[in-house]
């Protein structure tokens, strides 16, 4: 009987131990999937900021070309006013004009002068 009671402990233990690895594998296969779903949840996310990141980049270099024209734009625009402006001192100068149309030069060219500063 003793033997016996032995033989059914061990029988036990062995059951109990199959259990165990039973539980410790499926809580591990379910921990591998867990974490093979956050892996392509990342993967997936890491790929659509990459795509923002390179329309971001395109929208820049579109952005930037786009400030280059006005640049150049704004250049030429001060270009013309400074000629425009040297043709209304001299035409300020000129005796033939009316005494209106003097002062309405003075107050275009005043009005540059206070910009400058």
């Amino acid at each position: 009987m003793k033997m016996r009671n032995e033989m059914l402990k061990v029988r036990l233990r062995n059951i109990h131990d199959n259990y165990l690895s039973c539980v410790i594998f499926n809580n591990q296969q379910k921990y591998e999937e867990e974490i093979r779903e956050k892996f392509e949840k990342l993967t997936i996310e890491q790929d659509n900021l990459k795509e923002r990141l390179i329309e971001y980049e395109r929208s820049k270099e579109e952005n930037d070309e786009k400030i280059k024209e006005l640049s150049i734009t704004i250049e030429i625009e001060k270009k013309r006013n400074i000629a425009l402006l040297r043709k209304l001192e001299r035409a300020s100068r000129m005796k033939n004009i009316s005494q209106d149309l003097r002062d309405k030069i003075n107050v275009v060219l005043t009005n540059k002068s206070s910009n400058e500063i």
